[in-house]
């Protein structure tokens, strides 16, 4: 079995998300120096333009003008493109917020580009701090505010979702939640120490015109030539956003008229959708729900669903869909559902429970994992042995009273290791480890867990033996891959817990402990994700029920046995 590495989800959609990220990951450098940039006027405009001077000399250069102008163009066209390419305006709250301040930034910025970037360029203004400072306070410092604020939301909405896919992402969340505040609220106030220290300076009128001047601040004919250029500016953008908006309402109102598909949901509805729409589309028109984690990016494939019927009619998966459906080991017959488009009747089955993502809302359940989402863990089974037949034979406090220590044990151990425990089941558990650290450290965390439970066993056995009582072994699976996170149940019973083949495939694996005579099965992709060599222990292949190759195992006879010190650096 193929673990795909955790940094990979990050690069998945197709060619042109990819160019839409990367465009987007450069503006985002310079609105955060731009932002350290108004921060510095907590110090006053002389350290503000201190700062300016170091970010000008990449920022207007010739290759840092370029790189920042075709990002420009090139995130704002590949936005409007997929706007035009929509077939519904229905969509999630986070992804409507994200659309509409990235419209609206546009709108406010190109005046300020053209008064600055634009004014230097063509006449050679000197647009430092103190005479933009000067023009923007106070009158236009609230549409100012306004626009940092929009910048931020819809920077901070991308980010967060795209990095909310990566394992590591988790550790960092708290950090960058607090820079994420902190950053525009620290820009905001420099502007406006800033701008009243300036205002304070430049109180005489003639003091003003003095410091416009020095800085060739724009006269008034070339100010009205300023002005043509972001009319015509805003002109265009109006008119793509226009173009933009009109492409859907018309193609919504054509639908009506268009060739229809039946598409029919297993344990659901049966609707008809127009053809040439995506059936995530189709889904979010009709009202139907459909778990989507990353908007419709193929990103993540919260949204895949098996096709029961009407699989031959569909085009093979693009390269961004096969990359994604490969991720996850996803079996022939399942499909992302933003990115077939169905054109003959379909019937499909939702792979992912649509109410762990259309439940939550942005801020809530979804930094929890409770929305739905893959992670790259490991995960423990471990069953007591025996323990069946020894029930049989004692009263019901007996058992529960022994249950209750040993879980009081090896529990202690997994939550010391950093694991968490999914579920008990009867006279067994299912731990997951890396949900905080990520897969590597998660691997070498379940590993140490099971050498410890070994160890502390020995105490608990002393005491039963003593008391009279049979000692008690363990066998233990520990498998590594992706996983589904999400919160699974109805009503007030449901509960955040970990689905695939993955869990499956580590269950199975503390199955063959009783055939292998051994206490502890690890697949050869848990050691590898924790750079265990195992060194010296006996390997099999074995073959595991659902997954179609057989797995390749370390066969362990004690858990205390392993050392990580092995383990490369």
């Amino acid at each position: 079995m193929t673990l795909q590495k955790p940094r990979r989800v990050l690069l998945r959609g197709s060619l042109m998300q990819l160019l839409r990220l990367g465009a987007g990951l450069v503006l985002l450098a310079f609105v955060v120096t731009h932002f350290l940039n108004h921060a510095a006027g907590l110090l006053g405009v002389e350290a503000m333009e201190r700062v300016q001077t170091l970010r000008f000399a990449v920022t207007r250069s010739s290759v840092g003008t370029t790189l920042l102008a075709s990002a420009f163009l090139v995130h704002i066209s590949l936005g409007l493109a997929r706007l035009a390419e929509r077939r519904t305006l229905r969509m999630p709250l986070w992804e409507a917020l994200q659309l509409t301040s990235g419209l609206l930034i546009p709108l406010l910025l190109l005046e300020h580009i053209v008064g600055t970037h634009v004014a230097n360029a063509l006449f050679g203004t000197a647009d430092f701090y103190r005479p933009v400072l000067s023009v923007l306070w106070p009158d236009n410092a609230a549409s100012q505010s306004v626009l940092v604020l929009l910048v931020w939301l819809h920077a901070c909405i991308g980010i967060h979702y795209w990095l909310r896919l990566a394992d590591w992402y988790g550790r960092v969340r708290p950090l960058l939640a607090a820079i994420a505040v902190l950053l525009p609220a620290l820009a905001l106030a420099g502007f406006f120490v800033g701008g009243r220290e300036q205002a304070a300076e430049l109180a005489s009128p003639a003091a003003r015109d003095a410091m416009l001047a020095e800085h060739r601040w724009p006269i008034i004919a070339q100010r009205a030539e300023l002005r043509t250029v972001w009319l015509w500016s805003l002109g265009l953008f109006v008119a793509a956003l226009t173009a933009a908006l009109a492409l859907p309402v018309a193609r919504m109102i054509r639908q009506r008229r268009l060739p229809r598909v039946t598409v029919t949901y297993v344990g659901g509805p049966t609707v008809t959708g127009p053809k040439g729409a995506t059936l995530l589309e189709i889904s979010r028109l009709r009202g139907v729900p459909h778990a989507s984690v990353c908007g419709g990016r193929a990103r993540c494939s919260t949204c895949r669903v098996r096709i029961e019927s009407g699989r031959e009619a569909l085009p093979p998966p693009s390269l961004a869909e096969a990359v994604t459906l490969g991720a996850v080991g996803a079996p022939e017959g399942v499909r992302l559902a933003c990115q077939i488009r169905p054109r003959e009747p379909l019937t499909v089955t939702r792979l992912v429970d649509p109410g762990t993502t259309a439940r939550f809302r942005l801020g809530q359940s979804l930094e929890d994992d409770a929305a739905g989402m893959e992670r790259h863990l490991a995960v423990m089974f471990l069953d007591i042995k025996g323990f069946t037949a020894f029930a049989e034979r004692r009263l019901a406090y007996d058992v529960v009273f022994l249950l209750n220590r040993f879980y009081f044990a090896i529990g202690a151990v997994i939550v010391g290791e950093g694991g968490w425990i999914d579920k008990y089941m009867g006279d067994g558990l299912l731990a997951v480890f890396g949900r905080e650290t990520g897969l590597r450290e998660g691997a070498r965390a379940a590993l140490a867990a099971a050498r410890r439970i070994d160890l502390a066993l020995d105490a608990l056995n002393a005491q039963l033996v003593a008391e009279g009582l049979m000692p008690l072994g363990v066998g233990i699976g520990l498998h590594a891959g992706s996983m589904v996170v999400g919160k699974i149940g109805y009503a007030e019973t449901a509960a955040v817990t970990v689905i695939g083949a993955t869990v499956n495939t580590a269950s199975r694996l503390e199955g063959q402990t009783r055939e292998r005579d051994c206490q502890l099965v690890v697949s050869r992709a848990a050691a590898r994700a924790a750079g265990w060599r195992a060194d010296g222990f006996a390997t099999a292949r074995v073959a595991v029920k659902g997954v179609t190759e057989s797995v390749e195992v370390i066969l362990v006879a004690r858990a205390r046995e392993i050392t990580l010190d092995d383990a490369p650096t």
